[in-house]
């Protein structure tokens, strides 16, 4: 069946549903054998957002933007095995200016917990050394730095280093609102030469907006039908290199987190249809 025509049929028959999720729910622990050489991924085949930041303004140099997810998930490997674990992010940036292509941002402090859990009885806790990000004006944000296990000391083996990238909107004020808003889904990874960790972050209230530009549209169910029976866990072994983030576009698509793209993916968006934020 032609893509076209197998999203259309979808949309005939996910959108008179009236039972339907209504939120993302926090995972429970899961495991999957996943093997230690999956396929590649590459950036270039990641979904992108179809409009630009559209901002009248861009934010003025100093401005403190605060990125805190509202749901978010660790792809963890305990005993040679991927368990999906509940994890939270907090980042404090400052934005250091901008140029003709986006908005340059520094990280100045954060954290990464991972857990509790019955796998992960004490949450894990990174903090961020240092670190900077940059939010193009097409709508992608990228963040890279350096973090440290919280109470152990900052030795090469104990450093790691963050990576996430994805879909973003920056929301300048408006009368009814007088302050910057952040909207975005990252994706990516902390890792060190031992240990890799998968990360997704929801930050903000768009669940269903894949894409982050606004609106819960027919792009969103297309992102989600383009990734239909993808493992996600399986996503997050692919290791980072200078031509290969480990980024899996399947990652936005996954949207309860059971690690599998599949028909409650379809159904969440399908319930949330038509809004914008």
């Amino acid at each position: 069946m032609r893509p076209v025509v197998f999203l259309a049929a979808l949309l005939v028959l996910l959108l008179p549903v009236s039972t339907v999720a209504s939120g993302v729910r926090t995972p429970s622990t899961q495991t999957s054998n996943v093997k230690a050489s999956p396929a590649q991924t590459n950036l270039s085949t990641a979904p992108k957002p179809s409009t630009n930041l559209g901002l009248s303004t861009t934010p003025p140099t100093g401005l403190v933007v605060i990125i805190r997810s509202v749901f978010g998930l660790a792809f963890y490997n305990s005993s040679g095995k991927i368990t999906i674990q509940p994890a939270s992010l907090f980042l404090n940036m400052t934005v250091k200016g901008s140029n003709s292509t986006g908005i340059i941002f520094s990280v100045n402090s954060g954290r990464i917990s991972i857990g509790p859990s019955p796998i992960v009885s004490v949450p894990r806790v990174f903090t961020v050394i240092s670190g900077q990000a940059f939010l193009a004006y097409y709508g992608r944000l990228t963040i890279q730095a350096e973090m440290t296990e919280a109470g152990l000391p900052p030795v090469p083996n104990n450093l790691y280093q963050l990576y996430l990238t994805g879909p973003s909107r920056l929301v300048s004020p408006t009368p009814q609102n007088n302050s910057w808003g952040l909207f975005t889904r990252l994706f990516g990874f902390l890792f060190n030469s031992q240990t890799r960790i998968g990360l997704f972050f929801v930050v903000g209230i768009s669940l269903a907006d894949l894409n982050e530009d606004g609106r819960v549209d027919i792009s969103d169910l297309a992102i989600v039908a383009a990734s239909f029976g993808a493992d996600t866990m399986q996503a997050s072994m692919a290791a980072p290199s200078t031509t290969n983030t480990g980024y899996s576009s399947a990652f936005y698509a996954d949207l309860d987190g059971d690690g599998h793209v599949d028909i409650q993916d379809m159904v969440i968006v399908a319930s949330h249809f038509g809004q914008s934020y």
